[in-house]
C-alpha cells in the first residue's frame, strides 16, 4: 500500500523539529534518502479496563495517558507500528473457556489515529477474543481509520498478504504470524474462515517471508511467540528467529512476553526479541520503542527509546539517570550488543 507522501513529509518536519526539541544527535545525518519506522509494543484496550479506565478518568486527554513528547516522537515516524493485542468491537460473545477477553468499543479507534499509528500486528493471541464478527468488525474499523493490517484476514490469503508502504522511494514490507498460546483459542485463517498466521511449525510463515522479501526493500517479520513474564529467550524463539533473517527478514519484531526480552544481531541484522507492553495493564515496567532509520541499502541506524510503564501511563524518560539505568538493563538481557547514551544500539 502506497503512503500519502504529503502527510509523510509533515511528519518527517515534525520528527526534525521533536529531535531538536528532545538534543539528540542520532539523525542529525540523517537525509530525504531515510525513512524512520517506530515499533512499540503491545497496546490492549478494552472497556473496564486499566487502560481505558484511566483514559475516561483523565476526560479523554491521551497525553495525560501517554506522555506527549512520545505521542509526538511516535507522530513524526515516517511509519508505526505496534500489536492490536485487543478487538474493537459492540458485538460478540467471550471464547468459552478463556480467561482474559479484551474488547473495545469501535469508537476508541481516535486513541490509535492521535497516537499516530500506521499499521498493526493482527497475529496475537487476544485478536479473537469476541469471535468471528467482532474480528471483522475490527478489520473494518482499523481500516476506517487508515490503519493498515497484517498477519491476519478474512481468509488464510488474507493473513499472509503483506502489508507494503513506498516511502521516498523505499518500499517497506510488512508480514506478522503468532505461535503464543499454549491452549489454542485462536484459529487459523482458512481459504473460507477467519483467523491468523499461525507459525508452531514456521514453514509456511517462512514462504510468505520469502515471498515478501522478493517485492520490497527491506521486510519486516512480526511474531508473536515465547513466554509471558519472562526476560528470558527460549531456544525455540532463537531458532525461529534466525531462520525468519535466513528466509529474507531484514528485521525481526517480537512480542508476546509483556516483559522486554533481549536484542541479537544475527548475519548483520537485528532480533528485538519482544518489546514487552507499551500501554496495557496497572504494572510497572520498562517498556520502550526501538526507532530505525531506512535506506533503499537497509537499516542505516536502530536505537531505542527507554520508556516506563506506571501509574497506568507510558512516559519516554528524559532524565539522563533513568535513561541509563533502563539501557544498561536492556543491555544486560540481550546478546552482544551496546547501547550508548543516546540509545544507540550496535553489535559487539
Amino acid at each position: 500500500m502506497e503512503t500519502n507522501i504529503f502527510i509523510k513529509l509533515i511528519k518527517s518536519l515534525c520528527m526534525f523539529i521533536v529531535l531538536s526539541f528532545l538534543g539528540s544527535t542520532a539523525t542529525d545525518s540523517k537525509t530525504e534518502d531515510y525513512l524512520t519506522i517506530d515499533f512499540a509494543g503491545d497496546l490492549c484496550l478494552c472497556e473496564n479496563w486499566y487502560t481505558l479506565d484511566k483514559y475516561d478518568a483523565e476526560s479523554g486527554m491521551l497525553e495525560n495517558c501517554i506522555s506527549k513528547d512520545l505521542i509526538e516522537r511516535l507522530n513524526a515516524a515516517d511509519i508505526f507500528m505496534l500489536n492490536n493485542e485487543f478487538t474493537f468491537s459492540d458485538r460478540g460473545e467471550p471464547l468459552p473457556g478463556k480467561y482474559y477477553t479484551f474488547r473495545a468499543a469501535t469508537s476508541r479507534i481516535g486513541i490509535l489515529s492521535e497516537l499516530g499509528v500506521d499499521t498493526v500486528s493482527l497475529s496475537n493471541n487476544h485478536i479473537y477474543d469476541f469471535g468471528p464478527d467482532a474480528f471483522f468488525d475490527t478489520l473494518d474499523t482499523l481500516h476506517s481509520a487508515n490503519i493498515t493490517t497484517f498477519g491476519g484476514g478474512g481468509t488464510i490469503s488474507d493473513a499472509k498478504k503483506p502489508v507494503y508502504y513506498d516511502i521516498k522511494n523505499i518500499k517497506v514490507g510488512f508480514v506478522g504470524a503468532t505461535c503464543a498460546e499454549k491452549i489454542r483459542y485462536t484459529p487459523e485463517a482458512s481459504e473460507s474462515s477467519p483467523g491468523v498466521l499461525l507459525a508452531y511449525d514456521d514453514t509456511e510463515y517462512l514462504e510468505v517471508i520469502r515471498e515478501a522479501k522478493e517485492n520490497c526493500d527491506f521486510l519486516v517479520a512480526y511474531i508473536h511467540w515465547g513466554n509471558e513474564d519472562t526476560h528470558e529467550v527460549t531456544n525455540s524463539q532463537k531458532t525461529m528467529g534466525h531462520e525468519f533473517i535466513d528466509a529474507g527478514a531484514d528485521i525481526v519484531i517480537g512480542g508476546h512476553s509483556h516483559v522486554l526480552q533481549g536484542i541479537e544481531y544475527y548475519n548483520g541484522k537485528p532480533i528485538i526479541y519482544s518489546l514487552g507492553d507499551f500501554w496495557f495493564n496497572d504494572e510497572t515496567k520498562e517498556t520502550g520503542v526501538i526507532e530505525i532509520d531506512v535506506s533503499a541499502e537497509g537499516l542505516q541506524d536502530m536505537r531505542f527509546l527507554p520508556c516506563m510503564q506506571e501509574n497506568f501511563t507510558t512516559s519516554l524518560k528524559t532524565d539522563e539517570t533513568e535513561k541509563r539505568r533502563i539501557f544498561d538493563f536492556l543491555q544486560d538481557i540481550s546478546f552482544g550488543v551496546t547501547i550508548d547514551n543516546n540509545g544507540i544500539i550496535s553489535e559487539n
